[in-house]
């Protein structure tokens, strides 16, 4: 296992944070919410939605450019989850939701789901697999 230093840790924390939630096309420079991280969610693995449901759980405490950006977060993950509701229920029914649990089923099941659920499972974190050449 690597052993980040802490300021990388929350530096590479944030950037998955920006990058989950950032709208396509937009390029964010800034991290508004690195204070917050340190303070509440310094022990969150940035996964799947983890640092947003951490953020989220201080919404009172966040700053204002904070608050937008894990609301923002929450819209696009509740959209998701709408969108990708029949295959869900397809595949990954029995899966409690939680700690990435349904995100990591779908994504071992990418290549079954329609396409429109496929795009947003492969925008937060999955990947496209590679078909196989005539020569393999």
């Amino acid at each position: 296992m690597i052993v980040l230093p802490r300021k990388l840790f929350l530096m590479a924390a944030a950037a998955i944070f920006m990058l989950q939630s950032a709208s396509a096309g937009a390029a964010e420079t800034e991290y508004p919410c690195m204070d917050e991280l340190e303070r509440f969610c310094k022990d969150v693995q940035p996964a799947a939605g983890l640092l947003v449901t951490c953020l989220n759980g201080h919404v009172e405490e966040l700053s204002p450019s904070c608050r937008a950006k894990v609301e923002r977060s929450l819209k696009r993950i509740e959209e998701a989850t709408k969108l990708c509701e029949p295959d869900i229920q397809k595949f990954c029914a029995d899966v409690t939701p939680g700690q990435g649990r349904v995100l990591n089923c779908m994504k071992s099941k990418l290549e079954l789901l329609s396409p429109a659920c496929r795009e947003k499972v492969v925008q937060y974190g999955g990947h496209v697999p590679k078909k196989p050449s005539a020569h393999e």
